[in-house]
């Protein structure tokens, strides 16, 4: 298959307007749930993460810094 060709295919098979069935349109659906869901989960997950980064950074450097010392005047 050429390129053309494929990309012809494709453009049939993902097009909006070849959803013309109850099943294809549940699938349809069914996938953009998904991929929205799947968006949200791993937002979540990568601010979670650098939440969690800096509290740890955070909490390790506070511990390893040394108290200061007070000013004699």
């Amino acid at each position: 298959m050429t390129s053309r060709s494929v990309r012809g295919y494709l453009s049939k098979v993902l097009s909006i307007h070849a959803v013309d069935a109850p099943r294809r349109e549940a699938f349809s659906w069914l996938a953009i749930l998904f991929t929205f869901a799947l968006g949200t989960v791993l937002t979540s997950l990568v601010f979670l993460a650098a939440v969690l980064g800096i509290v740890a950074y955070l909490g390790v450097t506070r511990r390893d810094r040394p108290a200061l010392a007070r000013s004699s005047w």
